[in-house]
């Protein structure tokens, strides 16, 4: 088989192996339909001499490949090539990616210092105004703060260039933030001891809100055995809700209320604090005018799941069995919800995983629900779909947006585990095919995917939002390194 780097890209998920020595790509693994022993080639570069099939997930096929050229001489050489002629011959179309947007497409943040070890990931969030405001830890346990524009260039307004430092914040790790009123931001995390859930309150500027907390700063004991912040979520009354969890991605999680002020709230729960054992919440908390909360997550280890709750932190008992809706695939994998978008007409869409989680053979699923917790008969026959037996190259969903005409995207990771991938359906759960990677047989029609564009190794996306302009924006992780584990943010625009 013959094909353009750009193609084998698009179908590939490439995985790498040797240490620091020997940056070469060992292997690249593709879904196909029809396989082929020839050599895979692209513009005159002979990416393997021989192909070999095995068998895969529901209905797929791994060809696996040798490359003997390193990543950078080879893949980044040819991708520009293939770019110059894909710009030539493709019109931009949904899913096409914004190359104008910060540095030709991708903004990557923390930006490398030669401290890797030192360096965490932390959250961003859209302001009203399109600007995006990022979070972060940087060496030495030093809260930065930063502020981009629309375009994804460096707010020279904000701070210093941009960026804000704050060695004395007292966090030890950053995990959302949420924009309050009159463009004010609320900054949650982990307690430099790690023994405290820590909040903090910045105007719009970047100055410390003395009327929240003390002189800006908010915090409270983490229950026992918790040592994981997650999300948070504002009520209608301007109240915060706080979820956290422990060590291991099925255990238990809990639930924390703070006033307006940022005082701890002893009216939910037991002194502020919901635990919600046996049930491990993961993804965004989507707080309904009405008060309650809507939760994605697993119960006892294996079971994907979604919880209401009411404003007091119990069950709302009228949505699904006592509060929860959970299923297990019929192939007997543990499954787990990641993310949660809320519809106009009340319905429920919940995005997730099937397998092992960090393992190479998951699967993305996406199911809807009506507003009582049943599965919606009009999307994909009432059951989960499996983007794979849509020809969806994605092991996993952690993100999910709805348009306003009621298209679902859906953002994750490639089967391999090394790439961001989109995918876009239609309110029924079939596939779009106007959004995405041209067709690779010719027709006019696009494939429904696209991997998200290259900001280092291992990308996934964690978050979308929508633009004022009604496109779209992609959250995600990243590695500036194949061997080292420490991740970045990066942030992506794409065309609806």
């Amino acid at each position: 088989m013959h094909a353009s780097c750009q193609q084998l890209l698009r179908a590939f998920s490439w995985m790498t192996s040797g240490g620091l020595e020997q940056p070469y790509i060992r292997k690249l693994s593709v879904q196909l339909s029809i396989l082929t022993v020839a050599p895979l080639q692209t513009l005159g570069d002979t990416l393997s001499t021989t192909v070999k099939a095995t068998p895969c997930t529901i209905r797929s096929r791994i060809v696996s490949a040798s490359l003997s050229r390193s990543v950078r001489d080879v893949i980044k050489r040819l991708l520009t090539q293939e770019s110059m002629t894909m710009n030539q011959s493709v019109p931009l179309h949904p899913g096409s990616p914004y190359e104008a947007f910060a540095d030709r497409g991708a903004l990557v943040f923390p930006p490398p210092s030669g401290v890797e070890t030192e360096r965490f990931p932390g959250s961003v969030v859209q302001l009203p105004d399109g600007k995006i405001f990022a979070a972060f830890m940087a060496p030495g346990l030093q809260l930065e703060l930063w502020r981009f524009t629309a375009d994804g260039k460096p707010d020279q307004s904000y701070g210093n260039g941009g960026g804000l430092q704050m060695p004395d914040s007292g966090f030890f790790s950053v995990t959302d933030v949420a924009i309050l009123a009159e463009g004010k931001v609320l900054v949650y995390g982990l307690g430099r001891e790690q023994t405290t859930v820590r909040l903090m309150c910045v105007t719009s500027e970047g100055v410390l809100e003395p009327d929240f907390g003390d002189g800006g700063f908010a915090w409270a004991p983490v229950p026992i055995g918790m040592l994981t912040t997650a999300r948070i979520a504002l009520l209608p009354d301007g109240r915060v809700i706080g979820a956290g969890h422990g060590p291991y991605s099925s255990g238990a999680s809990w639930l924390m209320r703070f006033t307006v002020d940022g005082e701890i709230d002893h009216s939910f729960g037991e002194l502020g604090v919901v635990l919600l054992a046996p049930v491990g919440l993961r993804g965004p908390l989507v707080v309904l005018h009405s008060g309650h909360i809507l939760a994605t997550g697993v119960i006892n280890g294996e079971s994907a799941l979604v919880a209401k709750y009411r404003l007091d932190g119990c069950l709302e008992p009228a949505f699904g069995s006592g509060g929860y809706v959970t299923f297990v695939p019929v192939d007997g994998r543990p499954a787990m919800l990641q993310a949660l978008a809320l519809q106009s007409d009340g319905k429920l869409v919940a995005v997730g995983g099937i397998g092992i989680e960090g393992a190479h053979t998951t699967d993305a699923v996406v199911l809807r629900l009506n507003s009582d917790g049943s599965f919606d008969n009009t999307f994909n026959g009432g059951q989960p779909l499996v983007a794979i037996e849509l020809g969806i190259d994605s092991g996993d969903a952690k993100a999910v947006a709805i348009q306003t005409d009621g298209k679902i995207v859906v953002g994750g990771q490639t089967a391999g585990l090394e790439q961001g991938v989109l995918f876009r359906l239609e309110r029924s759960g079939a596939l779009d095919h106007s959004f995405g990677f041209p067709s690779f047989d010719g027709s006019p029609e696009y494939m429904g995917w696209t991997h998200t564009v290259d900001a280092g190794f291992f990308e996934q996306v964690s978050r979308l939002a929508f633009t004022s302009d009604g496109n779209l924006l992609v959250l995600g992780t990243t590695r500036l390194y194949v061997e080292l584990p420490f991740e970045r943010q990066y942030i992506s625009k794409y065309l609806l």
